[in-house]
């Protein structure tokens, strides 16, 4: 079924530029000059659900209703354990309708979502490694010259039109308008996933930009792509790519300065400080919340904020102290579920739910609505060619 319909596609697009909405830096320029302009994008999107498909919202399958029982059944006991729900602010509970909201479309409409994203990512990355580039120059075109990141940072960035770029770092780490490195670079390596189901022009962009992120995580995971594709997708061929790989064999060799530098040391240093995903506070803080019978509740969002560890702590450490061992049990047991939504080969299950343990492991993605999107873009029985 093509996509044609002209509601649908503005729809889809009122999606996709919530989801990048999302993923910008809380005190971007993008964000402070239109404060209400996500809440508006997320209002449109749940009136023209209810009104296009209300039909396949309140007959949804029995997956989808285990996932929002493990939802309300986890806001019911951190309110009942901690006296308040998994956030002081609502945002979870919008990234939430919007999965729930996602998972109830036609299946043409999810995956022209998904190309929506990709695509509209792929022209957006490209002009923010053009601007990256003329920065590296020294040409630069500045809507602000110091904004703090936000969320506790305590970093100062410049506000270029396609990027952001921290002060006293040069060069710096690439990111576009994401909130940080990381989360360009995770994008982009779940989308290389499926980089045989797009254009070279498509998934180009979202390569270099992963490889200029220096994030950890995306080299972690393009290792990951390359088996991917190497002995279960079988897209590559390692005796017809021999030259490829001897290729990226000398590049590495190459840039072993700039990776010794800007990725082993850096990981080096977190691992003195705590485990690479949290700081040596906080990685204290919670010996202690593991030696007590309090790892099974948490100790509540609102005082894993007092103690200002919003900053440099995430995955699935921050998300114990908060909510304690039994919820991030039931986070999982919901996305688990989720696998069976569609028909799919076990080893897709696997492969999609060892993904997400990564991405829980590093960031908060719980109910993060884009990491939903990339990781079930790997079903391979839906043809993602023929959605426009």
């Amino acid at each position: 079924m093509m996509f044609k319909h002209k509601k649908y596609n503005i729809y889809s697009w009122l999606f996709v530029f919530y989801i990048y909405m999302s993923l910008l830096p809380s005190n971007s320029i993008y964000v402070t000059i239109m404060p209400i302009f996500r809440n508006i994008l997320w209002g449109l999107i749940c009136v023209l659900s209810f009104l296009l498909f209300s039909s396949q919202i309140v007959k949804c399958k029995i997956q989808l209703k285990i996932f929002a029982g493990v939802f309300v059944l986890t806001n019911l006991l951190t309110y009942y354990l901690q006296g308040m729900f998994l956030s002081d602010n609502i945002l979870y509970l919008i990234h939430f309708s919007l999965i729930y909201i996602f998972f109830c479309l036609p299946n043409y409409i999810r995956f022209s979502i998904y190309r929506k994203f990709v695509i509209f990512g792929a022209f957006f990355v490209s002009l923010s490694l053009i601007e990256y580039l003329f920065h590296l120059m020294g040409i630069n075109y500045y809507l602000a010259s110091a904004i703090e990141r936000g969320e506790g940072s305590g970093i100062i960035y410049s506000h270029g039109l396609f990027n952001i770029y921290p002060l006293f770092e040069f060069p710096p780490r690439f990111q576009g308008l994401f909130r940080e490195p990381g989360f360009l670079g995770t994008c982009s390596a779940l989308i290389l996933f499926n980089y045989d189901k797009f254009p070279k022009k498509i998934y180009m962009p979202w390569l270099v930009g992963g490889l200029f992120s220096l994030s950890l995580f995306f080299y972690i995971l393009l290792v990951l792509v390359f088996l991917y594709h190497v002995f279960y997708s079988k897209t590559i061929s390692l005796h017809n790519n021999l030259w490829l790989i001897f290729l990226m064999f000398l590049i590495v060799i190459a840039g072993f300065s700039i990776l010794q530098e800007a990725i082993f040391n850096r990981v080096d240093l977190y691992l003195k400080e705590g485990d690479n995903r949290v700081t040596s506070t906080f990685n204290n803080e919670f010996s202690h919340l593991w030696n007590s019978s309090q790892y099974l509740y948490g100790k509540g969002y609102s005082l894993f904020m007092k103690n200002e560890y919003s900053w440099g702590n995430a995955g699935v450490k921050a998300e114990i102290y908060k909510y304690g061992l039994i919820n991030v049990i039931l986070f999982l047991f919901g996305f688990f579920v989720m696998l069976f939504i569609e028909k799919t080969k076990k080893a897709e299950k696997v492969i999609m739910f060892g993904i997400y343990l990564l991405c829980f492991y590093t960031v908060d993605c719980k109910y993060s609505i884009h990491i939903y999107i990339l990781i079930f873009s790997l079903y391979n029985n839906l043809n993602l060619v023929r959605y426009v």
